[in-house]
């Protein structure tokens, strides 16, 4: 099959998540093309319609798979190759681009979504036969438990100390770290108080290696998400593989992704000390069944991209 995928471009590459997805449909045999918009506002748009349309012309493709409502639109322009649109996060929760992910919506000829929370915000134009939850998936065979007293030597922390992990970089506003660094502040003071070692939050910065990253994720007790909106994280979905405890915010999809585990804690409330004692929990709760809920979840990358090559020949 020869698919189209559609997305932004971020310097000399896409979003990780579409990347990772673009590798397991490659891999089960499938030839897959990027067109992609390099340049934004509407000058970077038409550039991308014009490429598409070229693309079409040279390569023939089955399908037209577009990442992010605008990307939809813009694939829906052209009406010869049927098209996928999956929906990220903010071009549904973010109330001045939905209108143009429900235009795309309408268009095309599947539509995927990250979570239930999603699909309400556009009940009416979202029509069920044609519309799915199809989260993006993780690399399983990567992200898996370690020791952690191994992991901590590879990344180069403390044996004898607590971490908790936050989801971004501290400078990521939208992440609220204020709130993050305020609920294991509260924790830290606690701890110290009862004579027992304190707790430090560290973010999660760019310059990992995808190895280094597994590392980091069991190298900490703890995860923290914080975020004032989010689609489907991938954070959680990866720490949740590694098995380390997560406190979070009701944001996104992460209850949905966590229901019925152990060692995960989700808050109705943004409230520090509600979160701080859920997080002197998770601190405690030691490994959790989180790999295994992957699986379960149908979150694992492959097992996405087998879906998703069974929606192309559904519709082609």
């Amino acid at each position: 099959m020869k698919i189209l995928v559609v997305c932004r471009w971020h310097g000399d590459h896409a979003a990780a998540f579409i990347m990772e997805q673009v590798d397991a449909l490659r891999s089960l045999g499938h030839d897959v093309q990027y067109v992609t918009a390099k340049k934004g506002g509407i000058r970077g748009y038409i550039e991308l319609y014009r490429n598409l349309k070229r693309a079409i012309r040279e390569i023939q493709p089955d399908i037209v798979h577009a990442h992010y409502g605008i990307c939809g639109l813009i694939a829906n322009l052209q009406r010869q190759v049927p098209v996928v649109t999956t929906y990220p996060g903010s071009d549904i929760n973010d109330k001045r681009i939905r209108p143009i992910s429900v235009v795309a919506m309408r268009l095309s000829k599947y539509n995927l979504f990250m979570s239930k929370r999603q699909i309400a915000k556009v009940q009416r134009y979202a029509k069920p036969e044609k519309t799915e939850i199809l989260r993006y998936g993780i690399l399983s065979d990567l992200f898996v438990e370690q020791d952690k007293e191994t992991a901590r030597k590879v990344i180069g922390l403390k044996q004898d100390k607590k971490y908790v992990l936050f989801s971004s970089k501290f400078t990521r506003l939208g992440k609220d770290p204020d709130l993050a660094k305020a609920v294991v502040a509260i924790v830290d003071k606690h701890r110290r108080e009862a004579g027992l070692s304190g707790v430090e939050l560290l973010p999660l910065t760019g310059g990992y290696t995808k190895e280094e990253m597994v590392s980091l994720m069991n190298a900490v007790d703890a995860a923290i998400v914080t975020s004032k909106s989010e689609g489907s994280p991938q954070f959680t979905k990866e720490v949740m593989a590694c098995g380390t405890p997560i406190v979070s915010v009701d944001v996104g999809d992460v209850a949905e992704q966590v229901e019925g585990l152990e060692g995960y804690y989700i808050s109705q409330s943004r409230n520090a000390e509600e979160l701080a004692d859920m997080l002197e929990k998770a601190i405690e709760f030691g490994k959790t069944n989180g790999h295994k809920h992957i699986k379960n979840m149908h979150l694992d990358n492959m097992q996405v991209a087998e879906r998703l090559v069974s929606i192309y020949e559904s519709i082609m």
